[in-house]
């Protein structure tokens, strides 16, 4: 039971009873810390980033820390931790994947899964991976074996398998392959009664982007690819409206691209270096990437020379490198640099990362859209993806601003598309319009498995 507040041996204070303390520090040896910068260090992910945040990124802290080697370890503290009504709050790499997911707005204790980092053997072209493996450690040794994950996350130097699962959706290699839920093959489950579920393809939609609301992933099977040699391609085009016909283009006679994405050139300024290329000062690059052995390289090419653009970059590129390209801000090393530089100017502004969902044919009357926004330089990257076979495009808009400006952003982009709000905790700020039978199936399942709401409480809204 939770009850009034003691002190550990640092003096800091906690909101569990000593006992209980005892208990999971006696299961936990070494691996329990009830230190203050320890807790707040890890009681957030890139929640820091979004103003709405910022009251709860001080206040909203777990009162304990957890490091679970095993499932074993991690049946224990579900079970003691349920009979005592204490929340658990699952915790990753704490990466962009799940802005505000990771705040334990109720307190209780945060169970960080990184010790749990095991890569099993390749059965066909799957692979069974523990939660806490990181994915550029799972991309190192898919590739050591000859095959390539379908889709990864941006934020794959830092991101885990089961934080992507449980909290992405889009990813690089999503215009081929879809989200990252129709890339599980299977996942592995903790629930608070300590049951151990495996859940298989479509059953397991009802834990991916759960945030950690219906039990602790410990395991995940994901689909794999060949690995095979690639092809970078980048076209640079002056006009918007030419971007929207070329890209138009390309999903209409399905031309078999792996990724495909637009950036402005504030975007693509980013990214040069790793491109071997120059921005335009005032223009939009469509860049695509794809198996060498598809053979695209003339369609890409008469593609963007059709609507008036010129080829910036075309040819094969090393992994490592494209990587980083394809990952954008939340790959790159400068982004934290560029994000301090703002607030050292600043303290109330951020860099503030609005996502929209739409049609892929609609997007574009977003992205000009933002021409009518003062925002000074915004950098926008616009990914496409398909869903149940239908094409769709993630708009992703990085601004510097306030709460004032994100406000304004939010009322701007209101009605349009399909709300996916990173600026909010709620699940159903980012699933509810385009994934409400996904999000009632969640919520079932919560209530069937989490009946006393332990699990990231305050989430779902069950």
């Amino acid at each position: 039971m939770m009850s009034s507040q003691v002190r550990d041996d640092t003096g800091v204070r906690t909101s569990l009873d000593r006992d209980l303390l005892n208990e999971i520090e006696k299961n936990f040896k070494g691996r329990t810390y009830l230190d203050e910068w320890v807790r707040r260090k890890l009681s957030t992910d890139w929640a820091w980033i979004s103003p709405a945040f910022s009251g709860l990124v001080e206040s909203a802290v777990a009162d304990v820390v957890v490091f679970p080697r095993n499932v074993k370890e991690v049946i224990w503290l579900l079970r003691f931790a349920d009979s005592h009504g204490i929340p658990i709050i699952p915790r990753g790499g704490g990466t962009g994947n799940n802005v505000g997911g990771v705040l334990p707005i109720r307190g209780g204790i945060l169970l960080d899964m990184r010790l749990m980092n095991n890569v099993g053997d390749i059965d066909g072209s799957t692979v069974k991976v523990e939660a806490g493996c990181r994915f550029g450690t799972l991309m190192q040794r898919v590739r050591s074996r000859g095959m390539d994950l379908r889709v990864y996350p941006t934020s794959y130097p830092l991101a885990t398998v089961g934080g992507f699962v449980a909290g992405g959706s889009r990813g690089i290699g999503s215009y081929e392959y879809g989200l990252i839920w129709d890339n599980v093959d299977s996942v592995k489950l903790v629930t608070p009664s300590g049951e151990v579920v495996v859940l298989q393809t479509e059953e397991a939609d009802v834990v991916t982007h759960s945030m950690g609301t219906v039990g602790v992933v410990v395991e995940v099977g994901l689909r794999l690819r060949p690995l095979s040699e690639h092809v970078l391609a980048e076209g640079s085009l002056y006009e918007l409206s030419s971007v929207a016909d070329l890209v138009d283009r390309f999903i209409e006679e399905r031309v078999e691209f792996w990724h495909l994405m637009v950036r402005n050139s504030g975007y693509s300024r980013l990214t040069d270096d790793f491109m071997g290329s120059s921005s335009l000062r005032d223009g939009w690059k469509v860049i695509a990437a794809y198996p060498s052995g598809r053979g695209l390289v003339d369609v890409f090419r008469r593609g963007v020379e059709r609507f008036g653009g010129r080829i910036s970059h075309m040819g094969v590129m090393d992994r490592a490198s494209m990587d980083r390209v394809l990952s954008g801000v939340f790959g790159l090393p400068q982004t934290p640099y560029i994000i301090r530089h703002i607030k050292s100017r600043d303290p109330r502004k951020h860099l503030l990362y609005l996502v929209l969902y739409h049609h892929h044919n609609r997007v574009w009357e977003v992205v000009e859209g933002v021409s009518e926004i003062e925002v000074g330089e915004p950098l926008i990257e616009v990914n496409l993806f398909w869903i149940r076979g239908a094409p769709y495009a993630h708009f992703g808009l990085f601004v510097e601003g306030d709460i004032e400006k994100l406000e304004e952003l939010r009322k701007r982009f209101a009605g349009i598309g399909y709300k996916f709000d990173l600026h909010s905790y709620q699940i159903s700020d980012r699933l509810g319009e385009l994934f409400p039978e996904k999000l009632r199936a969640m919520r079932d399942f919560k209530r069937k498995v989490d009946p006393n709401d332990v699990m990231n409480p305050g989430k779902l809204g069950v």
